[in-house]
């Protein structure tokens, strides 16, 4: 859910749904598409709509458009859809760009799809390439590459692998790295041109693997992969924009947003959001990735969760007097079982072999280890919890909790060692009472104030 928000945010769409929301009587257990019944998806769907529908999070600032030809649309290539270079989607606005043959124009960053050579690009701020020589449906012409149709008819050399030299582009300055150029551009021609500046110097001293266009900011390849072709274009977003990305994201499997609100770290399966109303961690609560924003930071007796705090008033953290703070871990039906499914060396997925019954469980367990957020320097709260889901609301020096595991022990450290705590139950608030801290979430509370007596 909270991924789904802020990347929505991020690209600015105009609008999301959120499928499906079951509304037969009497469902009591999680199903594969409702939300209702799911307080790990349906506990986060409120803040998640502020943030997308209040902008809490910003659009990114450079827009890339991935283009396809009519060619590069239908020809059936082994190249899936999509590729590496939606990746590119973690950092700036992405949308694809369909044109027939010849796209002259593109937003602050055109990306050939790299799929067939039926398209022309003759304008600028483009990265070019092709990785399949056909130019129709039907295989009949083969003739021009994409880059000679662009307006680049520059000498190539036949297919090599040698080890190539880098400036900074695709790879760090002083990089050496062993590839295969299938073909690369002859060096004394592309130095000969002074627009030009080789991308890539192949060790024989005769080929690069591309160039860079100083007068159309263009980055020209025969052949270019995915993965290549998005380091490509990350570099091209920071030396065309300034911009604070880089190929070095792939190299740290490590993605942040042109806004450095959203952070995205792949291998620590953590993503965290930092923005003024808004200061977010998701994923791996327990991995070795920081678990912290500017403002945010956690410990977790729980593995894998969310923790959320949302801005109520327009204000950042330090300066907040309205404020939501919830966290949400897992949840199950009852005797549900997973089975492995599948593994690899990058992914292990498991199936839901027996959707199991009511009532749904999220598994909170009192724990001797809390759960400790600190906001904007100071620690906040600390919940003797495993699992489970809790909301605070802050308004002032007052907070209103919610829990759904009773017997769990809460410690508010910026509130005195004893504090007035009123308990609401379906009836409405009940006279408060003085109670030293920590504080037992009471059972048959559907929550309860606390604050300073």
């Amino acid at each position: 859910m909270l991924e789904a928000a802020v990347y929505g945010a991020l690209q600015d769409l105009d609008a999301m749904i959120l499928f499906t929301y079951d509304i037969r009587p009497g469902r009591r257990q999680l199903e594969f598409f409702d939300v209702r019944s799911d307080p790990a998806r349906w506990g986060l769907t409120g803040m998640c709509a502020s943030i997308f529908l209040r902008r809490q999070v910003a659009p990114a600032r450079r827009k890339v458009a991935i283009g396809y030809s009519l060619v590069d649309t239908h020809y059936p290539t082994h190249q899936p859809y999509p590729t590496d270079i939606y990746k590119l989607g973690w950092v700036s606005q992405v949308s694809n760009l369909f044109f027939d043959q010849k796209c002259e124009k593109g937003p602050d960053l055109l990306v050939a799809s790299g799929r067939t050579s039926g398209s022309a690009y003759p304008g600028d701020r483009t990265v070019i390439c092709a990785n399949w020589p056909t130019m129709d449906l039907l295989d009949h012409e083969t003739d021009k590459s994409v880059d000679q149709l662009s307006g680049y008819d520059i000498a190539t050399v036949p297919e090599k692998t040698q080890e190539f030299s880098f400036g900074g582009t695709m790879y760090d300055a002083g990089q050496k790295v062993t590839l295969i150029a299938s073909p690369g551009y002859l060096l004394a021609d592309v130095q000969h041109n002074e627009a030009l500046r080789p991308i890539g110097v192949g060790a024989d001293g005769e080929a690069c693997l591309g160039f860079r266009d100083m007068k159309r900011n263009n980055y020209v390849f025969r052949k270019l992969s995915a993965r290549h072709e998005l380091r490509v274009a990350l570099d091209a977003v920071s030396q065309l924009y300034g911009d604070q990305v880089s190929h070095q994201f792939v190299d740290d499997n490590r993605y942040v947003s042109d806004t450095g609100q959203v952070k995205r770290l792949v291998d620590g399966e953590l993503l965290l959001v930092d923005a003024p109303q808004v200061q977010a961690l998701a994923g791996a609560l327990q991995g070795p990735a920081r678990t912290a924003t500017s403002a945010l930071s956690l410990s977790s007796a729980s593995p894998i969760g969310v923790v959320i705090w949302l801005s109520l008033d327009g204000r950042p953290a330090d300066r907040s007097e309205h404020w939501c703070l919830k966290m949400v871990t897992v949840a199950t039906n009852t005797a549900e079982v997973k089975g492995l499914h599948h593994s690899s060396r990058e992914t292990t997925t498991y199936a839901l072999t027996d959707l199991g019954k009511p009532p749904v469980t999220t598994s909170g367990t009192p724990s001797d280890k809390p759960t400790t957020i600190s906001l904007a320097g100071r620690e906040l709260l600390r919940v003797f919890m495993e699992n489970g889901t809790w909301e605070l609301l802050g308004e002032g020096r007052q907070y209103y909790l919610w829990c759904d595991t009773p017997g769990v022990n809460v410690a508010f450290p910026g509130l005195a060692q004893a504090v007035s705590l009123t308990r609401f139950t379906d009836k409405g608030g009940e006279e408060p009472q003085t109670v030293a801290q920590p504080i037992v979430y009471p059972a048959e509370a559907r929550m309860v104030a606390v604050r300073n007596p």
